[in-house]
């Protein structure tokens, strides 16, 4: 297992998003583990974020994470990516963003959201529209 805290957050993103691994996730996430999103004032704590996630996968059934930079120092990880989702659910376009990694004892402490808001609504947007027809 990786223990640098960029290889940490390049296996968190690939397990979490990419293979759905939801044994690492309760592994790794522990119940005071939190995230923070842009745009948003709310901090999501342990089992918040596993509940963000999960409507974040219904929204985005074909998502993938791309991991195109990462960079680390002691247990803090900064890593560039960039979302694609299947065409065939929206025509919006992919959408970037970088997150903040905190890790303590090989495990999340801390994740900061920055990313391509109006185009990852737009994904949001047409995903729902086309559940409901």
């Amino acid at each position: 297992m990786t223990e640098d805290a960029g290889g940490l957050a390049r296996e968190w993103l690939e397990k979490i998003w990419n293979q759905r691994d939801e044994n690492y996730m309760h592994a790794k996430l522990p119940a005071d583990g939190f995230y923070y999103s842009c745009g948003s004032k709310e901090k999501l704590v342990g089992d918040d974020f596993i509940a963000f996630r999960k409507q974040m996968l219904k929204a985005f059934p074909n998502v993938r994470i791309r991991v195109d930079q990462t960079m680390s120092q002691g247990d803090e990880a900064a890593v560039r990516w960039l979302v694609q989702c299947d065409p065939e659910v929206s025509t919006a376009p992919e959408f970037w963003g970088i997150t903040w990694f905190r890790f303590k004892d090989g495990k999340l402490a801390g994740g900061w959201d920055a990313y391509d808001e109006s185009a990852a609504a737009a994904r949001l947007q047409a995903a729902l529209a086309k559940s409901e027809s």
